[in-house]
C-alpha cells in the first residue's frame, strides 16, 4: 500500500509541477507557490473528515514544524531556479531529499533486505540519470547550484520524515497543518523580501489546478509515509520523470539518453523494492 499510495502522491505532485512551471514562467515565483499552498488547504480539510482522520494535537505540531522545513525548502529551490542552473539544482534536491527519509528509515528501522537495498540504490541513481542536464555555467554557479539543492533536499526530506513520525490514525489532517504553516513562512519571507504576495493575473488558471493536484500529492504521501517512510521518501521522487514528460509535451523539451536509461532504472528499482 505504501507503494502505491507513493507512486500516486508523486504522479499528483509531479502533475502539479507542471501547471506550477506554467505560472512561474510569468514570474512571481514566491506568490504562485504561496497561494498554491493555501487554496489546497480546503482539499485536505475534505480529504481529512472524508478519512476519517483524528486531530490530534501531536501530529498536528509534527505537521507544523514540518511545515517550516518545506517553506525553506522551497525557498532555497526557487532561489536556485533563478540564480543557477535547473538541470543542476533539480536533480540535486531530488536525491538529497530522497536520501534524508531512506537514511532515517534504515537508522530506526533497520537495514532492509539485500534486495530492497539494491532497489534503493538504483533507484537513486536512476533520480540522477533522469534529473541530470549537462548546463554551460560557470563554476561558481555550479558549486552555488549544488550547495542550494542540498539546502532543499535537506528541507524536502526533514518534511518527509516527519510527516512520516505521525500517527496513522491522524490521516492527513499533518499535512494541513504542514501546508498553512509553510504558507505562513512565505508571506512572512515575502514581506521581508519585498516581493509581491499577489500573482500575474493570467496566472490563476494554472495555479488553482496545481494546488488542488498537490493537496491530493501531499496527502497521498502523507499516509504513504505514515506506513513506511524510506518506500514513500524514495518513490515520491517519480514526480520528478513526471515534470520531465511535461515539459517535453509542453516545452519540446527532448529527453537525452541518460535520461531514457533512468527511466527504465527506475522501473528496475520499483520492482526490486517492491519484491523485497
Amino acid at each position: 500500500m505504501a507503494i502505491l499510495l507513493a507512486l500516486g502522491s508523486g504522479l499528483m505532485i509531479g502533475v502539479a509541477d507542471i501547471f506550477g512551471s506554467l505560472a512561474g514562467r510569468a514570474g512571481r515565483v514566491l506568490a504562485p507557490s504561496m497561494w498554491m499552498l493555501l487554496f489546497g488547504a480546503p482539499g485536505l480539510m475534505v480529504l481529512g473528515v472524508v478519512l476519517d482522520g483524528d486531530l490530534i494535537a501531536r501530529d498536528m505540531a509534527i505537521g507544523a514544524v514540518a511545515g517550516l522545513a518545506s517553506a525553506l525548502a522551497l525557498l532555497l529551490l526557487y532561489t536556485g531556479y533563478s540564480r543557477t542552473s535547473i538541470g543542476i539544482v533539480a536533480p540535486t534536491v531530488a536525491v538529497v531529499s530522497a536520501a534524508v527519509p531512506v537514511s532515517v528509515g534504515i537508522i530506526v528501522d533497520g537495514a532492509p533486505s539485500t534486495i530492497a537495498v539494491i532497489g534503493i540504490i538504483v533507484g537513486l541513481a536512476a533520480i540522477v540519470l533522469i534529473g541530470w542536464a549537462p548546463d554551460p555555467t560557470t563554476a561558481d554557479k555550479n558549486r552555488l547550484a549544488v550547495v542550494l539543492g542540498i539546502g532543499s533536499g535537506i528541507g524536502f526530506g526533514v518534511m518527509a520524515v516527519l510527516l512520516g513520525f505521525t500517527s496513522q490514525d491522524a490521516g492527513v489532517w499533518p499535512a494541513l497543518a504542514t501546508r498553512l504553516i509553510a504558507a505562513a513562512t512565505l508571506a512572512v519571507g515575502g514581506l521581508v523580501m519585498k516581493r509581491p504576495h499577489l500573482p500575474y493575473a493570467n496566472t490563476w488558471k494554472f495555479i488553482v489546478p496545481a494546488a488542488v493536484l498537490a493537496s491530493v500529492g501531499i496527502a497521498l504521501f502523507t499516509l504513504s509515509a505514515q506506513r513506511d517512510v524510506t518506500i514513500a521518501g524514495l518513490l515520491v521522487q517519480s514526480a520528478f520523470a513526471v515534470t520531465i514528460i511535461g515539459g517535453v509535451i509542453l516545452y519540446g523539451e527532448r529527453s537525452s539518453v541518460s535520461q531514457r536509461v533512468g527511466f527504465v532504472a527506475g522501473a528496475a528499482a520499483l520492482i526490486f523494492i517492491s519484491v523485497g
